[in-house]
């Protein structure tokens, strides 16, 4: 069993708008064809209708009762399905809308890392980006025989006495 909260299941509302008994532009017809040939899965089969008949209903029911491997299955495929008509000029309804989908996508999966457990790599390192701006304006204020010359020799530097 999937066992989503009812918190993932309002996120999951949301993304595939869900509101009302709809799930995205499905009708009964295009709902039942898109689970048969994305997924290989009869959701017409009675016992998803437990809870209702609506597509949201059937929806919300059979991601409840089938595994997890199952239950991201099938939402990567509704993400697919969503992004494709936003494509056609959809905008975005759901803030953070991509996000919010991928954390359910790695609760499911189990992949998923809490975000205490992960301390982010700096892009900068700070300290050795001051130490390396204090060396050149200490280079800077020396007087240019204390600097050093240099010239250039075909493929390598040499420095002048």
């Amino acid at each position: 069993m999937a066992n989503l909260r009812s918190i993932d299941m309002l996120v999951v509302d949301d993304l595939f708008d869900m509101h009302g008994g709809y799930v995205l532009n499905f009708s009964d017809r295009t709902f039942a064809t898109f689970f048969a040939e994305e997924l290989n899965i009869d959701i017409d089969e009675p016992r998803y209708s437990a809870q209702g008949s609506s597509k949201a209903k059937r929806l919300r029911y059979f991601l409840q009762m089938v595994d997890k491997a199952t239950a991201a299955r099938t939402l990567t495929s509704l993400w697919e399905y969503r992004e494709l008509m936003r494509e056609r000029g959809q905008e975005e309804k759901v803030k953070n809308a991509h996000g919010r989908f991928l954390q359910l996508i790695a609760k499911l999966e189990g992949t998923g890392a809490k975000p205490t457990d992960i301390t982010p790599k700096p892009a900068f390192d700070r300290a050795k980006f001051a130490e390396l701006l204090a060396s050149l304006m200490e280079l800077a204020n020396l007087a240019p025989n204390q600097r050093g010359l240099w010239r250039v020799q075909r493929t390598r530097c040499v420095q002048m006495a």
